[in-house]
């Protein structure tokens, strides 16, 4: 599973391989064209986070909607595991 990234992020990222060696064009490409997919709209991952408290702690996940049912709402957790919660 790749490491996920916030927009500034990639947004820097991208400029670095633009100064780069012109090979670095394409991968300068295909990030840019993600970052401005995450943008769009409100179907952005980025967008769709949730929390939930376990033994005293907090912890985050994205927001799967796909998974969604009347009783639960399904999470991915930052290791990639998948969070039920009840609503």
């Amino acid at each position: 599973m790749a490491f996920k990234q916030r927009h500034k992020d990639l947004k820097g990222i991208v400029d670095e391989l633009r100064n780069a060696v012109k090979a670095h064009g394409k991968q300068a490409d295909v990030i840019e064209e993600h970052v401005n997919e995450m943008e769009e709209g409100s179907n952005s991952p980025m967008q769709k986070r949730v929390s939930w408290q376990y033994g005293g702690e907090t912890y985050y996940g994205d927001l799967i909607p796909s998974m969604e049912t009347e009783e639960a709402r399904f999470a991915r957790t930052h290791n990639g595991k998948v969070k039920r919660l009840p609503k």
